[in-house]
């Protein structure tokens, strides 16, 4: 078995990363060590660990722009 401290993931902006086989314990074990002040989302079900970064201010701009040009056009 492979240990990993959450500090170790990188997960870039717009992407997501899945852990599965997460127990309770473990997830709130995670939340502490990322802290409050996280930009990051994170979401648990059944076992499995999502942690989702979001665009930043100016790439969701950009994403709308090109969401909005596709349909216009």
């Amino acid at each position: 078995m492979v240990t990993l401290e959450p500090r170790q993931l990188v997960v870039r902006p717009g992407q997501s990363i899945q852990l599965q086989d997460i127990n309770w314990s473990e997830f709130e074990a995670i939340l502490e060590e990322l802290g409050d002040k996280r930009a990051s989302r994170i979401a648990y079900s059944n076992g499995v660990l999502e942690i989702r970064m979001p665009l930043g201010r100016s790439q969701t701009l950009k994403a709308f722009r090109r969401w909005v040009r596709e349909r216009v056009v």
